[in-house]
């Protein structure tokens, strides 16, 4: 069944699914990239934007899009389309879509900072490196994740170990590597750096 579309082209019904925005004039390309991702066991919510003028709000929302298609013919416009990405959300992999491909139009996608440059009619193609890219992405989030958690934990061993009228030594292979400043007056030092 074709998936219904609302205002701005959005699928009905959908709150965990993987949010995708589709810039195209044209609806037939969404419904494409909708079902031979859902096809491809996807479960993604397109956002169709019909105008370029519309691409910032769709990559401000709340609910970031994890994927960004642009199915622009025009080079003016494909490059306002990348330089609004890159601005607005260039953690957001961009794929760009055209009619039929050249090593010109690969160059070009890549150039801009698209991941790739595909065609609708190379279904499996597009299934795979949308796949790709959710993935390398669902990564990145889970990395930046994790480095965030592991500030987090510094940053509150400093300050504990700042606040702390206890002397405490951070000890890593053997080496002292932190100190707090009870430490350094134990042992006659003014400034733990010494």
């Amino acid at each position: 069944p074709r998936p219904e579309l609302a205002t701005r082209g959005t699928i009905l019904g959908e709150t965990s699914a993987i949010p995708v925005v589709v810039l195209s004039r044209q609806q037939d390309p969404v419904e494409i990239i909708n079902s031979t991702l859902r096809n491809a066991g996807q479960a993604v919510h397109c956002t169709w934007v019909r105008d370029l003028t519309d691409l910032a709000d769709a990559l401000a929302q709340p609910n970031v899009p994890q994927l960004l298609f642009l199915c622009v013919a025009d080079a003016g416009e494909l490059e306002s389309a990348m330089a609004q990405r890159a601005r607005l959300a260039s953690h957001v992999p961009a794929l760009v879509v055209r009619e039929s491909l050249t090593e010109e139009d690969l160059v070009r996608g890549l150039e801009l900072g698209a991941q790739d440059v595909l065609t609708l009619a190379a279904r499996g193609r597009l299934q795979a490196v949308a796949a790709r890219e959710l993935n390398a992405a669902r990564l990145d989030h889970a990395l930046n994740g994790t480095l965030a958690s592991a500030r987090e934990y510094r940053d509150q061993m400093r300050a504990f170990m700042t606040g702390s009228t206890d002397a405490i030594a951070h000890v890593q292979e053997g080496i002292v590597v932190d100190v707090n400043p009870a430490w350094s007056e134990l042992f006659g030092h003014a400034d733990t750096n010494e």
